[in-house]
């Protein structure tokens, strides 16, 4: 609760910052509602979890330094007709997933030039995973590009777990935190406004379900934006780790996955040096590690 209360308390602060400038506008951003379907380690060998999120995604520019601040948050409802995969609650249980994104971001006024932005990311969750359990977990995000021509943009982007939870459920010791991941990446902006990121990666450090290695054994990413008018857009992402093998058994419980389809509205100055540069987090950028499944 404590998170949320920062949450909207930051977007006060971004609120009360004037603009120096008449071109700048008081604030940018975008509302997003989408269909969504994740999957990951904490499924164990349930198929996953289908539902809708709304998301909203604020910057404010910071001219005198060359910066953006941003702030934004999106709640989401999984499984309507309940959830067949949980052990420990009613199967009648819907689940509810929160994440909260703040952070800073510098990106170039120009055509060519060096972006960069750190962002902080937390994860709420309700009824998560095959114990029905409440996590919360928390994340660092960066990313370091160079975009060419305004049109192709290249670089690195990452995530670092900063917080594991602790929970239990029928006496069982669970624990959770993010997958720490580095990805390349390649976005190419197309003439009309539409966009496409590809990403390729791997998880690091030692995972919390094997003795040895990383929680899987690499990352494929998407991302893509596809404007219907001037402030209208199709948006999506999707993810897939790869899942790592037991001893003596298949990959059926290791893997992660996302897919999402939604209906972008932007406001504000839609120049790339006025609106956040990193999306909120979700379940492509923000994958979740566990030490036990089922």
């Amino acid at each position: 609760m404590n998170k949320i209360s920062l949450y909207f308390g930051f977007c006060l602060a971004l609120g009360s910052l004037s603009a120096e400038k008449e071109d700048i506008p008081f604030l940018s951003g975008d509302v997003t509602l989408a269909a969504d379907y994740f999957r990951s380690l904490p499924e164990g060998s349930w198929e996953g979890n289908t539902g809708a999120f709304l998301s909203v995604n604020l910057g404010k520019a910071l001219p005198e330094h060359e910066l953006c601040v941003q702030a934004g948050a999106s709640y989401g409802l999984y499984d309507w007709a309940g959830r067949g995969s949980t052990v420990s609650v009613s199967s009648t249980a819907i689940q509810q997933q929160t994440f909260i994104t703040i952070g800073v971001a510098k990106k170039p006024f120009s055509r060519e030039g060096i972006s960069f932005a750190a962002v902080y990311d937390w994860m709420v969750n309700r009824n998560f995973g095959v114990f029905g359990v409440n996590p919360t977990l928390a994340q660092a995000r960066a990313l370091l590009s160079y975009t060419w021509h305004g049109q192709d943009e290249w670089g690195l982007w990452g995530a670092v777990n900063t917080q594991t939870a602790h929970e239990t459920s029928a006496q069982l010791p669970l624990k959770f935190r993010a997958v720490s991941q580095g990805s390349a990446f390649w976005r190419h902006s197309f003439s009309n406004g539409a966009s496409s990121l590809l990403w390729a990666g791997i998880p690091f450090k030692r995972g919390l379900m094997f003795r040895s290695g990383s929680p899987g054994l690499y990352i494929l990413g998407l991302r893509f934006r596809a404007p219907l008018n001037a402030a209208l857009s199709l948006e999506g992402h999707g993810a897939y780790m790869g899942g790592r093998k037991f001893s003596g058994g298949g990959s059926e419980r290791t893997y992660a996955a996302n897919l999402c389809f939604g209906l972008t509205y932007a406001f504000g100055k839609k120049e790339s040096s006025q609106s956040p540069l990193m999306p909120v987090a979700d379940n492509s950028t923000f994958l979740v590690d566990t030490n036990l499944s089922q």
